[in-house]
C-alpha cells in the first residue's frame, strides 16, 4: 500500500509527508532498518528534487504477553526503553524525519476500555513514569526544530547505535556487557546516561558526568547523550 501511495501521481502530489505505523515483536527488531530503507528508497526514487519527508506516525513493541490493541505489559519493562532508543536512532541515521510513540499515557476510552500503552501509568498507580518515558523524552527535550541530523558510524552496529542531532550525540548500548566508546570527529565534555538501576524517579535528567578525550565506557544495557 505504501508503494501504491507513492507511485500514484494524484496521491503523491496531494501529500506533503508520508507516514507509516509500525508495531514489532522483539525477534523482528533487526528488520527495522529494512522497513525504513524500503520506504525511504521509494520516496527518493520518486522525487524530482528533495524527497518528501517520511515519518513514523505510531510505533511500539509487543511480546507474547500482548493481547489485542490495548494490553501490552512489556511497555512497563526497561527493555522497552532500550528498544525505543535503538528504533529511533536506526531510523534517524537512515533519514527518517520524525517519530510519534504510542501513546502518551495509560488512559480509559469512552467505552471503559483501558488503553495500557503509555509513557506513564494511570492515576491508580500515581502516574508513575515508565522506563520508555526517559528514552523518548531525551529526543523531545534535547532537540530543537531545524537541528541537523548527522549519521554516526558504529564499529558494533548490532549493539551500539548513535546519531548526532544538533550539538548532541544520542546513543544506546544494548549489549549485556559494558563497551568502550571512542568518539571521533566530535568534541564532547559530558555524558548523561541511564541504566536500569539508575533511572530517575521523576522527570529530571540524571546529573552529567565529565568526559575527556572522547573516551567513555558505556555501561551494559544503557542509553543517553553526549554533549
Amino acid at each position: 500500500w505504501f508503494r501504491q501511495c507513492v507511485e500514484d501521481d494524484a496521491y503523491y502530489k496531494a501529500c506533503d509527508v508520508f507516514v507509516s505505523h509500525r508495531y514489532i515483536s522483539p525477534a523482528s527488531r533487526p528488520l527495522a532498518g529494512a522497513f525504513f530503507q524500503e520506504r525511504l528508497d521509494l520516496l527518493r526514487t520518486r522525487a524530482t528534487g528533495v524527497p518528501k519527508p517520511f515519518l513514523i506516525g505510531e510505533f511500539g513493541f509487543q511480546d507474547a504477553r500482548a493481547e489485542g490493541a490495548l494490553h501490552n505489559p512489556v511497555m512497563r519493562d526497561y527493555d522497552y526503553a532500550l528498544w525505543t532508543m535503538a528504533f529511533v536512532l536506526e531510523g534517524l541515521s537512515r533519514g527518517v524525519a520524525g517519530y510519534n510513540i504510542w501513546c502518551l499515557h495509560e488512559t480509559y476510552y469512552p467505552n471503559a476500555w483501558r488503553m495500557e500503552y503509555g509513557l506513564w501509568d494511570f492515576k491508580d498507580r500515581d502516574w508513575a513514569l515508565r522506563p520508555a518515558f526517559h528514552a523518548f523524552a531525551l529526543f523531545t527535550r534535547m532537540t530543537e526544530p531545524g537541528d541537523i541530523v548527522h549519521r554516526v558510524i558504529s564499529s558494533h552496529p548490532d549493539t551500539v547505535r548513535a546519531v548526532r542531532i544538533g550539538p548532541r550525540l544520542f546513543w544506546v548500548n544494548e549489549a549485556e556487557q559494558p563497551l568502550p566508546l571512542q568518539l571521533e570527529g566530535m568534541e564532547v565534555s559530558s555524558v548523561t546516561l541511564f541504566t536500569e538501576d539508575t533511572l530517575p524517579s521523576g522527570t529530571s535528567l540524571p546529573s552529567t558526568r565529565p568526559v575527556q578525550g572522547g573516551s567513555l565506557l558505556l555501561p551494559a544495557r544503557s542509553f543517553g547523550l553526549l554533549e
